[in-house]
């Protein structure tokens, strides 16, 4: 529940969207080269018409060569360490020293709020006060 079962299912769909497309890398070249592949009575003449690739098959080509040399190893080891960090965070270890903190602090703001408005009173109340003593 709460954040971990958030980020339990971020990570799951991010999990599930770099499997899809280390698998289109994996298929898309040859994608590519089937889209040229001219039809069946001119497959035989596709060597000699096609004796160059078109350069816009060899320009995808290049761009799906460079995505596949991108390495997600590093996102996916970030992305567990921090599923870790999180998984293993007691919320109970934080909020018990604020409650405790809160609960001491108590006293002194209150000290602090009635010297306040001590000093407000005894100025004449706040910035009326203060145009009087430079006044």
């Amino acid at each position: 529940g709460g954040m971990k079962g958030l980020l339990d299912a971020a990570i799951g769909a991010l999990k599930d969207g770099m499997e899809k497309m280390e698998s289109f890398l994996q298929s898309a070249p040859n994608t590519v080269r089937t889209a040229f592949d001219m039809p069946a009575p001119l497959c035989a003449l596709q060597s000699v018409l096609l004796s160059q690739a078109p350069k816009i098959m060899t320009d995808l080509l290049g761009m799906l060569e460079k995505l596949q040399n991108v390495s997600l190893e590093p996102v996916m080891k970030t992305i567990s360490s921090t599923k870790e960090k999180v998984g293993g965070l007691n919320p109970e270890a934080i909020k018990t020293p604020v409650n405790k903190f809160m609960e001491s602090a108590k006293d002194l703001v209150d000290k602090l709020d009635k010297t306040v408005s001590g000093a407000k009173m005894a100025s004449g109340g706040g910035m009326k006060g203060m145009g009087k003593m430079f006044g």
